[in-house]
């Protein structure tokens, strides 16, 4: 997917996703300020399983940083290796399973979300950080 004529800003996205999701496609692309100046976008791309149990999630946009204080409240806070610090948040709702991981990198701020029914929150958690790690 090539979104850098419609975004103001570089979206990097993860190269290899788990085999089990289809490629991922947009969900959204909107500005948020005036829908006429272009500034303040967000995006967010979704890959869904070959089931549609479960989504994998992409959501950047490129302002209101503030918005990783509501990551960072209830979040695991985890540091790179490159000094990037991301911030994993888990919940539960029966057997549905939701964790996402967010960060702010070259002011534009980021969030993984993989979501679905049964799974391993060690597995998902090893994932999303792989994720991260490939868009860095």
């Amino acid at each position: 997917m090539i979104f850098g004529t419609i975004l103001p800003f570089e979206l990097k996205l993860p190269k290899k996703i788990p085999k089990e999701f289809n490629q991922f496609q947009p969900v959204f692309i909107t500005d948020w300020d005036s829908h006429k100046e272009g500034k303040d976008i967000a995006i967010e791309i979704r890959a869904t399983s070959e089931k549609e149990e479960n989504n994998l999630s992409v959501h950047a946009q490129n302002f209101d940083m503030s918005i990783l204080n509501s990551f960072k409240q209830d979040g695991d806070k985890l540091t790179l290796e490159n000094k990037q610090d991301v911030y994993i948040n888990t919940f539960y709702n029966d057997d549905h399973h939701t964790s996402n991981v967010s960060w702010i990198n070259k002011d534009i701020f980021y969030s993984i979300e993989y979501s679905g029914m049964n799974l391993v929150e060690d597995e998902i958690k090893k994932t999303l950080l792989d994720l991260v790690i490939q868009i860095q």
